[in-house]
């Protein structure tokens, strides 16, 4: 059984950092005779001297000082799971859920999460990442608290973060742009679609559990399909 308590440190701590019992008390909202009364039987319960009175100065003994080091965190431990239920109490979730496009600027979202975490006061996140009907699926099958999504379920609001422009890409050496087609000159640069799903495709797996989307430009016949843009 353990001979001592929290809030016995807790007193310590305060009368060393403030330097006397009076201020001690004052900070930790009790009387002063409460203060010195656990500081004594602290020191009684271990049988070691913590602390002197200089003058009208507490100060550690050399015991103290090197006892005192690892209760510190554990006082700073205890005040931040106080904090943690009060913040639990007003109404802040312990823990959310985000669901992003992975399409969706990485970049984008991790300044905004730096903003959140700012003010977070301990609320943990779970991000998912989604693609094509998986980001409306989260939102419909209520599986997520905040979705980033390019489409809006019908029914719901949301708000616009901005717009993105899609541009195929290939190889230097593919023959798309090997045979010519591609020039530095943008507005000489043609490549007709019936050319396009001659070739192999490189399409991100849909994330939702239904039906999956079918846009325009799945038309290849020749596809592979990956789960994240980065292996894309």
């Amino acid at each position: 059984m353990a001979k001592t308590h929290l809030s016995q440190w807790s007193a310590l701590q305060a009368a060393v950092d403030e330097g006397s019992f009076q201020k001690a008390a004052s900070k930790l909202h009790c009387s002063q005779s409460s203060v010195s009364y656990a500081v004594q039987t602290l020191q009684d319960g271990l049988g070691v001297k913590l602390l002197e009175v200089q003058g009208r100065k507490a100060q550690l003994t050399e015991a103290g000082e090197a006892l005192l080091r690892r209760p510190r965190s554990l006082t700073s431990m205890a005040q931040d799971i106080e904090q943690y239920a009060i913040n639990l109490k007003q109404g802040w979730e312990a823990e959310v859920h985000l669901s992003f496009e992975t399409i969706y600027p990485f970049t984008n979202l991790m300044q905004i999460m730096a903003k959140f975490e700012s003010q977070s006061r301990g609320t943990r996140v779970q991000l998912h990442e989604t693609v094509l009907s998986g980001s409306s699926e989260v939102i419909t099958q209520k599986k997520v608290y905040v979705a980033i999504a390019p489409l809006i379920p019908q029914g719901l609001l949301g708000h616009k973060l901005g717009s993105m422009q899609f541009i195929l890409v290939a190889h230097p050496l593919h023959p798309l742009v090997a045979t010519g087609n591609y020039t530095e000159n943008q507005a000489e640069h043609k490549i007709e679609e019936s050319e396009l799903v001659q070739h192999l495709q490189i399409v991100i797996r849909d994330s939702g559990t239904g039906e999956p989307t079918k846009g325009d430009w799945l038309k290849a016949e020749k596809r592979w399909t990956v789960g994240h843009l980065a292996t894309a």
